[in-house]
């Protein structure tokens, strides 16, 4: 049985490989937003430009939407790696925990925002936080089945060079850091990422979910989960559970057929760019939708 200390260590080593995730959320998001807009993103930032980003970015990198979707594939890979826990008690205390973080994060993503890759990638998030395939290869394959698979590159002998010396210079700091945390023992503080409420943020994922996917899997992914290490958040969205899945999947494919078109993430243009922006059909589908949902919500609350 491990104490407080011995399990607020273990909670830190996830957070030193959650926090950097954040911050790759953050940089895709901005990259994305200022594309859509023309204008730099507004929604709060919580992550980047903070303790533990350690990047210094040039502004081509930071516009650059295969780099900032890869390192969150990387980043994504590596959260599952580093929560697989010796002890169950370990495990359901940093589900709960980051799970909650990760939820209260996407609370900040405000309703104008077109659903897009950000939300997409809530659902590897969650597989790699609470576990829910055994390996990370598993996480590699969610990303390319339900956002999109990248083209292979083939590095260059210059490219090998710059990624061996990134490494070492990162491994040196990393030992640093762990150096300076094992000599001062209360420093396991674990961060938070706070930019909406957790309620906003179930909601936003549950419904971005069923736009952007093809199959009822990563909406059921959801509730299970938050049912499993969030009981509270449970109840009281009660209208939240895989009923409604299977109810708005069901609008979903109906409207699909009046409009002949997928909302789905593997629907791009030659140029990369997807379906879920702006147009009509976006916004009407999500607007039945909403509407649906508050109608059965109340149903629920009622019962």
């Amino acid at each position: 049985m491990l104490n407080q200390i011995q399990i607020q260590k273990q909670l830190k080593l996830v957070d030193d490989v959650f926090h950097p995730l954040i911050i790759a959320l953050e940089r895709y998001e901005s990259c994305l937003e200022r594309k859509r807009t023309s204008k730099d993103s507004s929604l709060p930032q919580v992550a980047m430009h903070t303790e533990g980003d350690l990047s210094n970015y040039s502004p081509e990198t930071m516009s650059n939407e295969s780099f900032l979707h890869r390192q969150l594939r990387v980043e994504c890979i590596t959260l599952h790696n580093q929560t697989v826990f010796e002890e169950d008690s370990v495990a359901k205390i940093s589900n709960r925990y980051f799970l909650e973080d990760l939820l209260e994060w996407y609370g900040g993503r405000e309703d104008s925002i077109p659903y897009n890759e950000i939300d997409a990638f809530g659902y590897p998030i969650i597989c790699a936080i609470c576990q829910v395939v055994p390996t990370p290869g598993d996480i590699k394959t969610i990303i390319e089945t339900y956002i999109k698979e990248l083209p292979k590159i083939e590095p260059t002998h210059k490219d090998i060079e710059n990624a061996l010396s990134m490494y070492l210079k990162a491994e040196h700091k990393v030992h640093e850091r762990y150096n300076n945390r094992n000599a001062q023992t209360n420093d396991y503080i674990v961060r938070h990422h706070k930019r909406g409420s957790l309620k906003d943020g179930y909601e936003r994922l549950f419904l971005s979910f069923i736009y952007l996917f093809n199959d009822d899997v990563p909406a059921k992914t959801l509730c299970r989960v938050v049912k499993d290490f969030l009981p509270e958040l449970f109840d009281e969205c009660a209208s939240i559970n895989e009923d409604m899945v299977d109810i708005l999947i069901k609008q979903k494919e109906t409207k699909r057929g009046e409009t002949g078109k997928e909302s789905s993430l593997d629907n791009e243009s030659s140029d990369g760019d997807t379906l879920n922006d702006n147009t009509p059909s976006h916004d009407n589908w999500l607007k039945k939708a909403h509407e649906l949902y508050e109608i059965l919500k109340k149903m629920f609350e009622n019962n």
